[in-house]
């Protein structure tokens, strides 16, 4: 990418992506990069947890359980659901859960700081990304296989890098001029 508008105008949600396709490294940095975000009090809210191995296998099941509705799906149609969680890196990004509300809600949106960092970092590398908020992350059973107290963090989403096999189009966004109101004194 030549300067920072051009990566923006790259950057969009991924749905598909090549199967193991991310090196340790990239993802390691990506991560690193996300705990520049901004924190207000220094709360630091972070937890990661980088799903691998059977771990991620155990996800995708879950997943499909969830998305399947307990119904026997086509082989292929299950398949491609499960690829969604097993063909990409998987990072669970976790928030600390403070008993205060107004600082729960600046950690969120730290942790919200937090994956767009990530997924720039990808962007720039020409890696996809995908901030899931599937069903899935709200399964108790989710929170046990990644042995995470849910009294203690909650999970914010799945967090999915990898090569993408298509760039989705870019979807119309509004102008400056549909969302800014200027207000001053001379207004």
């Amino acid at each position: 990418m030549k300067n920072f508008n051009q990566l923006l105008e790259h950057c969009r949600t991924y749905h598909a992506f090549q199967r193991d396709s991310v090196e340790d490294a990239e993802l390691i940095e990506a991560l690193e990069c996300s705990l520049k975000a901004p924190n207000h009090k220094f709360t630091f809210p972070w937890k990661y947890v980088w799903i691998r191995g059977e771990v991620k296998t155990e996800l995708a099941e879950l997943a499909l359980e969830i998305k399947s509705k307990g119904e026997k799906l086509p082989p292929a149609k299950a398949q491609a659901i499960k690829d969604k969680f097993l063909n990409p890196s998987v990072v669970a990004f976790c928030q600390k859960i403070s008993d205060d509300e107004f600082t729960r809600k600046e950690d969120y949106a730290t942790m919200s700081c937090s994956v767009q960092l990530f997924a720039l970092s990808l962007a720039e590398k020409g890696i996809g990304y995908k901030w899931s908020t599937a069903k899935v992350i709200r399964d108790e059973r989710l929170y046990k296989a990644l042995k995470l107290d849910p009294t203690e963090y909650e999970i914010i989403g799945l967090l999915m890098a990898g090569r993408p096999c298509a760039v989705p189009k870019q979807r119309k966004r509004p102008s400056l001029d549909d969302v800014l109101t200027m207000c001053d004194s001379n207004s």
